[in-house]
């Protein structure tokens, strides 16, 4: 498999180049807006959800999924179980929630390259489902929602180089159980109410946001770290507070891990921000903890640093 070719990995997630400021509930999460056709909200409601998921144990996630899917019926696999019984999934039956990597390779014309890699969970269903001359199952593919990540610069080099994910949760970010939940519940509520979310956008909750204004802001620990474009590597900042210079409310950083744990276990909201980078683009967002919702998210593209101005921009949206 050449480093062009797209590579799968099944796990469950779905995800970062934007909404939530990472998730688009939409017909494409590339290029312009798809919207969703009405049919598609009708179908997806009646078709039983596939998860297929990866790194995370089965029990836990569909006990986790117990307390916020209700969009429509599930079962959560793994990847073995799935590619074992893939001709039964490939149905119109059912829906399927699946990771997927891909990478792209740009050639200029003094030679040189540069290679861009995206990693989502994926949620389509299959229409026109017909079985060909091989016996195998295919159908047209119809996205409804998608989810990116992105992780530390020698993991991600790592994925283009063997074309494998190794371990997600450990490789990426924000690949962590209580992120998921979060981008979960999001789609959920988008779907069940006829919504949508456009990867690129830029937007906040008026009324939401103010409440920064009183309560703290918690930052995972990744933050604290820059990538270089000229080197391809990871550094420590050196003063991340400097990257909150320009926001007057109050912040706190915490742990990655133990910030999805506050997640996983939340009976009141507070809220998060979550950055992402994918490639020279870059998201920035506001997450309620609690229930999924985003109150902001901010989209650009030629840059990918999370800076102080990015903060600036939404200290002026709480005042």
């Amino acid at each position: 498999m050449t480093r062009k070719n797209l590579f799968t990995l099944f796990l469950f997630i779905f995800i970062s180049l934007s909404n939530y400021a990472q998730v688009s509930v939409s017909g494409s999460h590339f290029g312009l807006f798809d919207d969703l056709r009405k049919k598609d909200y009708v179908e997806i409601k009646k078709r039983t959800t596939v998860f297929v998921i990866n790194d995370f144990d089965l029990k836990q996630f569909e006990q986790m999924l117990t307390g916020i899917w209700d969009l429509n019926t599930f079962i959560v696999i793994s990847p073995e179980q799935f590619e074992t019984n893939k001709d039964t999934y490939i149905d119109e039956q059912y829906s399927i929630f699946k990771f997927s990597g891909l990478i792209r390779t740009v050639t200029y014309q003094n030679g040189g390259s540069t290679e861009y890699i995206y990693l989502n969970y994926n949620y389509y269903y299959y229409t026109d489902v017909k079985t060909n001359r091989k016996g195998e199952k295919k159908g047209d593919m119809n996205e409804v929602a998608s989810v990116f990540f992105a992780g530390d610069a020698d993991s991600m080099w790592e994925m283009i180089r063997t074309t494998k994910y190794g371990n997600l949760e450990k490789s990426l970010y924000n690949y962590k159980l209580g992120f998921l939940k979060n981008y979960l519940q999001f789609i959920n509520n988008k779907l069940k109410t006829g919504g949508y979310s456009f990867t690129y956008a830029e937007d906040y909750n008026k009324s939401k946001i103010k409440e920064l204004q009183k309560a703290t802001l918690y930052i995972p620990s990744f933050i604290k770290i820059k990538y270089s474009g000229w080197t391809g590597k990871d550094t420590d900042r050196d003063n991340p507070d400097e990257l909150f210079k320009k926001y007057d409310y109050k912040y706190e950083f915490i742990d990655t891990d133990a910030l999805s744990d506050k997640i996983m276990n939340a009976k009141e909201d507070f809220y998060y921000l979550m950055y992402t980078k994918v490639n020279s683009q870059k998201f920035v967002s506001v997450v309620n903890g609690k229930t999924g919702e985003i109150i902001y998210r901010d989209y650009e593209i030629l840059t990918y640093s999370l800076k102080a101005n990015d903060l600036s921009r939404l200290n002026k949206k709480i005042d």
